[in-house]
């Protein structure tokens, strides 16, 4: 399997990844962790837990660097890990063999066993991933249980046992206490599956973003399907989005098809690039994004999406195909990557929007995917000042800053439209 052309690309054998926080994530991500005694109880707690984003049976920690990732420790694949967290004097480890690096792991807040005051529980709602909250208020997708759902959707798991809508106060008190248990979260996000609409779904999530934006000093960003018409676009960013994913999930045209057939009979192609083209010009730089799932797809084919996407001004973020989450492909895959590979995408990723000076700040922190700054591992840079502002806008002092500036411009943005 051909690799892309990264210029210095720092390839390492596999006994020192765990003193790289970027090839440590990956390598999380891809083989899971065994739990020692200290964390074990814990652990088995959050296990019973169900989320729509199929994410809670994993461990959020935070590896050297302020890196952080979601590890799956299912008990099915992770005593095969070669990978240990332990504690040792009071500190939490990882361990691999006779290497070992410090690690901070916290146990599952109480955000997970509290419900809203009309008894849903908050984890069917939402969770948790460092500063970010991500939500669910609306399950439905129509592509459910029909032949026209993703064929690697986690989702088909959870929204057929509890279809229900949440309420805007149950979304509302959610966030609050979010807001208390964690204590420094900075942007909501927002997720909503296909709707035979015309706006394909951003209109169910109106009242939630107006209601969020109305009650909280957050960012608020949506993960939906592009609507048919561009009037829609403008109106997301009217009503409070401050950045947004269309997401094209596999860039290859035939896998598209293949994977994602109800996009590709109900959206298209097509109106995916042309909406997400259209969004960059009503959007702040860098705030337009595009998930392309690494693993479904050959590396130089997600390659060629990256060009594309970053010639565009878009943000390609790219999702690790995780075989134990959701629904499993692994025979019908000609190859997993190798975590190599993948670190390889990784760092293209991160030149070809520093080349094209694309902000990469609206896309940080995340425990889920290997974000575009942490690519600079895998080619030797520091990036000392995305470094810097990462860090401010994930101050106390930053985060209102962000809000203020992000509702300036579109108070400008929004009368210079309707002027």
């Amino acid at each position: 399997m051909s690799s892309p052309p990264v210029r210095d690309f720092v390839p390492l054998a596999p006994g020192e990844w765990i003193h790289n926080p970027g090839y440590l994530k990956l390598d999380l991500m891809l083989k899971g962790v065994r739990i020692g005694a200290a964390a074990l109880a814990a652990s088995e707690a959050l296990g019973d837990l169900v989320s729509d984003f199929g994410s809670m049976g994993d461990l959020d920690i935070v590896l050297p660097e302020g890196t952080r990732v979601s590890v799956p420790f299912a008990k099915d694949f992770a005593h095969r890990s070669p990978y240990l967290l332990t504690k040792e004097d009071g500190r939490f480890q990882i361990r691999h063999g006779d290497e070992r690096v410090q690690v901070e792991w916290d146990p599952p807040s109480e955000f997970y066993r509290a419900s809203t005051s009309s008894g849903v529980p908050l984890s069917r709602i939402g969770v948790i991933h460092g500063q970010y909250l991500a939500l669910a208020p609306n399950r439905a997708c129509s592509f459910i249980g029909q032949r026209t759902e993703c064929k690697f959707c986690s989702a088909v798991l959870t929204q057929k046992e509890d279809p229900r809508e949440r309420s805007v106060d149950d979304v509302l008190e959610t966030i609050e206490f979010a807001l208390r248990a964690q204590g420094n979260l900075s942007m909501v996000y927002l997720a909503m599956g296909y709707t035979d609409a015309e706006d394909h779904g951003i209109a169910t999530l109106e009242p939630y973003i107006r209601a969020i934006k109305r009650h909280f000093d957050l960012l608020v960003s949506v993960d939906v399907l592009p609507p048919e018409t561009d009037d829609w676009i403008d109106r997301t960013y009217a009503m409070g989005v401050d950045a947004l994913s269309y997401n094209l999930e596999v860039w290859d045209p035939t896998r598209f098809e293949e994977y994602c057939p109800g996009l590709h009979e109900n959206v298209g192609r097509d109106r995916f690039l042309q909406a997400l083209t259209y969004a960059v010009g009503i959007f702040p730089a860098g705030a337009v994004a595009c998930h392309l799932i690494v693993g479904l797809d050959r590396p130089l084919s997600t390659v060629d999406g990256i060009d594309w996407l970053t010639q565009n001004g878009i943000v390609p973020v790219l999702p690790l195909f995780r075989p134990f989450k959701g629904i499993d492909l692994r025979d019908q895959l000609e190859e997993i990557p190798a975590t190599e590979e993948v670190a390889a995408v990784y760092g293209y990723l991160y030149q070809a929007l520093k080349d094209r000076r694309i902000p990469m700040t609206w896309v940080r922190d995340l425990s889920v995917v290997t974000t575009p700054l942490e690519g600079r591992h895998f080619v030797g840079e520091e990036a000392k000042l995305q470094v810097f502002l990462q860090s401010f806008f994930n101050s106390k002092l930053g985060r209102r800053t962000a809000v203020g500036l992000a509702e300036m411009r579109r108070a400008l943005r929004v009368r210079e439209v309707d002027g």
